[in-house]
Formats: structure tokens, C-alpha cells, sequence
């Protein structure tokens, strides 16, 4: 199994993080975590999937995430400052987990390096460079030459006279 918070880690690490962890198995539609639950573990996805769930201000749960193999849940609300879920969490399906105490991987952050890199990298990935999205028309300045203008006739700069139009 790959593990993508793992990514990286040599077999000994992964073994080591996963050592420290117990194998949990939940049934189709159990509930992981409930919202306000005190989040004191992580669930590292073994087979299965899991709905992160939210309750809207309307009253509705709204499903904001799916994780299945190889991902990990429950690792945003370990490392806040208010140590309780904000979300909740259900199994889509027969799902295994392997969980990992806050305590336990705070120890693992410790001793074993790769194990705080890997937490930053997953908690705070790389912005995308490249071109991206690009603004809406009405957001774009066409440039003042485009407008039928120069810059001294730009409207605005004191003494300067603006062309009609």
C-alpha cells in the first residue's frame, strides 16, 4: 500500500509510523467521528472510503471530501489550536483504518524527521505556479493605447487634459 502522507519514506520509516498505529474496521455507514468529537486521531486509510461531512448553516449536511486507500483522515483537526472535529466522518463502505494517536505522532514527529516534513507538505502543499485562472473581462485593464489614449491624456493626472470619448 502507498501511503500518500508517506510519500517518500524509506520501508523502515512507513513501518515505524505504522507501527504506532492499530488496525480499526468500521461498517458501511458507521460513523468514524462526529462533529465536536475531541480529534486525538488520525485514520490512515487502509481499503474503503470515508465521507468528511459538514452541517451548513441551513441545517444540511453537505459532503465536502471522499478519501479512500492510501490517504489519510482526521490530520487537520490534530494539528489546530481548538482540538475538536469540525467535521464528521462516515464509511461509505467496509472500511479498515489504521489509527494513529496525536500523542503517538507527535513522538513519531520527534524521532523520526521525515515524519514533520511530511505533515507540512500535506497540511500546507505548494501554491501551483504557471498561468492558472485567469480573471474575469471586467477585472482585466485593457491598456491605455488600447483605449484610443496615451499617458498624458490619461484621466487623472493633474494639468493633463482627457480627449473626449
Amino acid at each position: 500500500m502507498e501511503w500518500r502522507l508517506l510519500r517518500g519514506f524509506s520501508e523502515e520509516e512507513v513501518e515505524q509510523v505504522l507501527a504506532k498505529g492499530r488496525r480499526r474496521r468500521f461498517a458501511r455507514r458507521e460513523v468514524v467521528w462526529h462533529e465536536g468529537d475531541r480529534a486525538e486521531t488520525i485514520h490512515l486509510i487502509r481499503s474503503g472510503r470515508l465521507a468528511i461531512r459538514v452541517l451548513t448553516a441551513l441545517g444540511e449536511t453537505a459532503t465536502v471530501a471522499v478519501l479512500g486507500p492510501g490517504e489519510a483522515a482526521g490530520l487537520i483537526a490534530v494539528h489546530v489550536t481548538d482540538p475538536f472535529h469540525t467535521t464528521s466522518a462516515v464509511s461509505l463502505e467496509a472500511t479498515e483504518t489504521i489509527a494513529i494517536r496525536v500523542d503517538d505522532l507527535t513522538e513519531l514527529r520527534r524521532r523520526v524527521p521525515p515524519v514533520d516534513d511530511a505533515l507540512l507538505r500535506f497540511l500546507a502543499p505548494p501554491v501551483p505556479r504557471g498561468p492558472g485562472p485567469r480573471p474575469h473581462r471586467s477585472a482585466r485593464r485593457r491598456p491605455l493605447r488600447a483605449r484610443g489614449r496615451t499617458r498624458a491624456e490619461a484621466p487623472g493626472r493633474p494639468g493633463e487634459a482627457v480627449r473626449p470619448g
